[in-house]
């Protein structure tokens, strides 16, 4: 049932993104906190920080500390066993030997054993499904999705390079370098609205903390017969690579697909 509630709006959306914020700052998740203690409060106020908080590149440690107060909601059920196993995990991210997606699946995992409505309301565990926008709707994007393009392009940038992914394997087929000069003009309407953007992401080198430059990563040759075969025109939004476009709409959403 949808409230109108500014109140109850307000913490219905910070409890869905309560340990995401967590995960990149500890101090705008305190801010969010003595935020919602005022008498009044305003739910644009609260995605604001939210906003402020995703646009903050990933932080190991912060991370890390999200990860520790889920696992609160698991140490009275689990076995030593998984508690060992997931504390191990966290000293594996933390070193930099695995990515952060791998600590979401072992929550996921915890949750099927051991269910918990919160957790699974959480958006740092079931964020929405990553895809890339046409760039020609970037400039129309709400702040948002915007927003989350940048964290996607940062994740796909930095340890989720060549990781499998439903939606945007197409990417990995490609020089590294275009992906960045799509993100260059993610983070320039960005900056056009407002946005701080961490300046180390403007180099076109720069993956993220612990991660070889881009220079050094390798890709599939372009092959211009390659594209319909690797993107099913299917009626979703993706990133067009290719010369020529086509837009189409469904369900009241104008969508993009490939044309070769």
């Amino acid at each position: 049932m949808t409230t109108t509630n500014p109140r109850r709006q307000c913490e219905r959306l910070w409890a869905a993104n309560k340990y995401l914020v967590l995960s990149h700052s500890n101090k705008i998740y305190l801010e969010i906190r003595n935020y919602l203690k005022n008498e009044e409060v305003s739910l644009d106020q609260v995605q604001a920080y939210i906003d402020q908080a995703l646009a903050l590149p990933e932080n190991p440690g912060q991370v890390v500390n999200a990860f520790q107060h889920i696992w609160g909601y698991f140490k009275k059920k689990a076995t030593a066993s998984e508690k060992e196993k997931f504390m191990a995990q966290l000293d594996s991210y933390a070193a930099g030997q695995i990515p952060q997606h791998s600590l979401v699946e072992s929550v996921k995992e915890l949750l099927s054993k051991y269910p918990n409505r919160y957790l699974e309301e959480s958006t740092l565990i079931n964020g929405v499904q990553m895809r890339l926008w046409h760039q020609e709707l970037i400039a129309k994007l709400p702040r948002q999705q915007l927003l989350g393009q940048h964290r996607e392009c940062c994740a796909l940038r930095g340890k989720g390079w060549q990781r499998k992914h439903a939606t945007v394997n197409y990417v990995f087929d490609y020089s590294p370098y275009r992906l960045f000069k799509y993100h260059e003009l993610i983070m320039q309407e960005m900056t056009k609205r407002g946005y701080r953007v961490s300046p180390e992401w403007l180099d076109k080198e720069y993956r993220a903390s612990r991660c070889q430059p881009m220079i050094s990563l390798k890709w599939r040759s372009y092959q211009p017969s390659f594209i319909l075969s690797t993107i099913p025109p299917i009626y979703r939004n993706v990133w067009i690579i290719s010369s020529k476009k086509e837009s189409s709409s469904k369900g009241g959403k104008r969508c993009i697909y490939l044309s070769g």
